[in-house]
């Protein structure tokens, strides 16, 4: 009777006790059974000791794909807490998500992060300068958004949330505090 051989037993695979059982391959546990006069000889062995099955390839972990976006999105994600509330858009190419959601904010900060690196600006210099680019973009919109509702007053319109004068007025007391605030600082 053929014995086992080293090259039937896959590398790497060795009896391991899990709980109450062992863990062995097939072609030892029915040579052992064959061994003891447990188990009659099954007609596939002959054919299996002659022709072993290839060897399982124990191949490593590829590494994770990793780009040098998700590091600066992370940071300013980290940094922007808030913005993880920002619903994100799957799937773009539909016409019910409004412009607004089709493109997350850290997505256009980190696309702009990464065109002053490429041209030579240590990463934390190019967050700081975005990081003012967009706040005198959102300085930008306020003033529009003020303009705006102030020219819409002088013309009679109401807001469109359907609120007072006086809500407004409050509004616009708010924003010009902040405004002197921001200029005194």
């Amino acid at each position: 009777m053929p014995l086992v051989k080293r090259w039937h037993v896959p590398r790497g695979l060795r009896p391991t006790l899990t709980g109450r059982k062992v863990r062995t391959t097939l072609m030892s546990r029915v040579e052992r059974q064959q061994r003891g006069n447990v188990a009659p000889r099954p007609l596939w062995f002959d054919a299996a000791l002659a022709h072993p099955p290839p060897p399982k390839f124990q191949l490593d972990r590829p590494p994770d794909l990793a780009f040098p976006e998700d590091e600066l999105r992370r940071e300013w994600l980290r940094r922007n807490p808030a913005a993880t509330m920002v619903p994100k858009a799957l799937f773009l190419e539909e016409a019910s998500v409004p412009d607004e959601l089709r493109r997350h904010p850290a997505d256009a900060f980190v696309e702009r992060q990464m065109e002053l690196i490429e041209e030579g600006t240590a990463p934390e210099e190019a967050y700081r300068i975005v990081a003012a680019e967009q706040e005198r973009e959102g300085d930008v919109r306020a003033l529009e958004e003020r303009t705006a509702r102030g020219v819409a007053a002088a013309l009679g319109a109401e807001p469109a949330d359907g609120g007072d004068e006086s809500e407004m007025r409050g509004q616009t007391l708010l924003l010009r505090r902040r405004d002197l605030a921001e200029m005194r600082a």
